[in-house]
């Protein structure tokens, strides 16, 4: 008598799992046999691909139990049993197989699709993909900013991630100043960002791509810095699979909100002593020997110019005479104080 076997596959495609995970990607699987008792020859063939994977690199099968084998050259599994009823040998062999993925980089997948024959009937039906955890890249750190400008500060970044039906993708950034989540350095605004905490906002998407788009045009509006001071804003960002729960962690980013130059400001004379004395007969007097000059400009170079009225002449080592009543010293750089 002929044997009469039907396979019914109710498997809800593609299953999706992530990298370091596994799966029993025939539970859905029914064998039915009208002859019984019947010995039922269970074989799985394997085809598919993975980047950047060996295109030989796509998974194994094997059966908890011990039975079957599995050959890696031809990604083959085969087992035989005998069935005496219901549920069928081969139902219970393909409810147990565990498909066992290789593992995959951030932004990859790779795919498996199974044929299985039981007894010279087929179905190819179950598709597998294996998907890696989300990958950021090209993020920059201390991009330089005029206070009172803005900054794209995710504008070079890419994000990739695996392709998943009905997936979404969250972005979760956080601003910190000295590792500390803060909302004092600025504000950070975009298309379909949401502010969920000190420092802290989300944006999603369905697909890395659109996800990227958003992160790319955010714009940070930093905090005002004062003359001649800088600051440095970091961005924390997270990129977060809801399918896979997988995600990406970036702490890269940062930006240097640089102040304005400062406005140049006027030495300081102090000391000065009016109406000294001294007698005539060739004496001399030190008549600044009291005078400090102080100079809050960075890296200052200053010079003094003196006129002499009333007679008499100024001498000094580095002094140089610039008409008959003016004498200017040649001061040497003084440190800012």
């Amino acid at each position: 008598m002929a044997v009469a076997i039907t396979i019914t596959d109710t498997t809800k495609n593609p299953i999706v799992i992530p990298t370091g995970t596994t799966t029993t990607p025939f539970s859905a699987l029914t064998v039915v046999d009208t002859t019984v008792p019947d010995l039922e020859t269970v074989t799985v063939s394997l085809s598919g691909y993975a980047y950047p994977l060996p295109a030989d690199d796509i998974g194994k099968l094997s059966d908890p139990t011990g039975g079957g084998t599995f050959d890696a050259t031809t990604h083959t599994f085969s087992e035989t049993a005998l069935s005496t009823g219901s549920p069928t040998a081969a139902t219970t062999i393909l409810n147990r197989l565990v498909y066992t993925p290789p593992p995959v980089t951030g932004g990859n997948q790779a795919y498996a699709y199974a044929t299985v024959d039981v007894n010279g009937v087929t179905t190819n039906n179950v598709q597998i993909e294996t998907a890696g955890p989300p990958k950021i890249s090209l993020t920059i750190a201390h991009e330089p900013v005029a206070s009172g400008s803005t900054i794209l500060p995710f504008g070079a970044v890419q994000i990739a991630d695996a392709y998943i039906p009905a997936d979404t993708l969250t972005a979760t950034i956080t601003v910190t100043d000295g590792g500390v989540a803060s909302d004092a350095d600025g504000l950070l605004t975009g298309v379909g960002l949401g502010k969920t905490g000190t420092g802290t906002y989300t944006v999603s998407a369905p697909y890395s791509y659109t996800l990227q788009g958003f992160l790319n045009k955010l714009v940070f509006t930093p905090a005002t810095v004062a003359p001649g001071a800088t600051r440095t804003t970091a961005f924390e960002l997270q990129v977060n699979d809801a399918v896979t729960k997988l995600s990406a962690d970036d702490r890269t980013t940062s930006v240097d909100t640089i102040g304005p130059t400062p406005m140049p400001t006027p030495p300081l004379i102090a000391g000065i002593v009016d109406e000294q004395f001294v007698t005539t007969g060739g004496n001399a007097i030190s008549p600044f020997r009291n005078v400090t000059i102080s100079d809050t400009n960075s890296n200052p170079t200053d010079s003094a110019k003196i006129t002499v009225s009333g007679g008499g002449t100024l001498a000094g080592p580095t002094w140089r005479l610039i008409r008959p009543e003016g004498f200017s010293p040649l001061l040497p750089k003084r440190p800012r104080h």
